[in-house]
């Protein structure tokens, strides 16, 4: 078995799967009375959005930091080119909270559904 079907099984321990190609990354920031939070929200050309609150930005496998995915995906916009995911998620009411995140390969715009 490679190590990318390792990892890419290993999603499922974190919550359901999906993947796709990633068309947004927006981020809000804040603070509470627990201090300073990130909310990341993904969105995939399914349209589906998920989220995540990140007090350290952190998450498994390898602790892959929101904050990088979003550095990437702004990276491959520029170039016209898009990151496909596959991340794990976990139903918190109406929201998809994001519990593991990958990175599988690259799209472009003709890849992406038409509207």
């Amino acid at each position: 078995m490679t190590q990318e079907s390792e990892e890419v099984k290993g999603l499922e321990q974190y919550g359901e799967v999906t993947e796709g190609i990633l068309v947004s990354v927006e981020q809000e920031t804040g603070t509470s009375d627990r201090g300073n939070w990130v909310l990341y929200r993904l969105v995939l050309d399914s349209g589906q959005e998920y989220s995540q609150f990140a007090s350290n930005g952190g998450l498994p496998p390898k602790d892959t930091q929101l904050e990088t995915v979003q550095k990437s995906y702004a990276a491959a916009k520029e170039k016209d080119e898009y990151l496909r995911i596959k991340l794990a998620y976990q139903n918190k009411g109406q929201y998809k909270n994001i519990t593991a995140i990958i990175r599988t390969g690259m799209a472009t715009k003709e890849d992406l559904p038409k509207e």
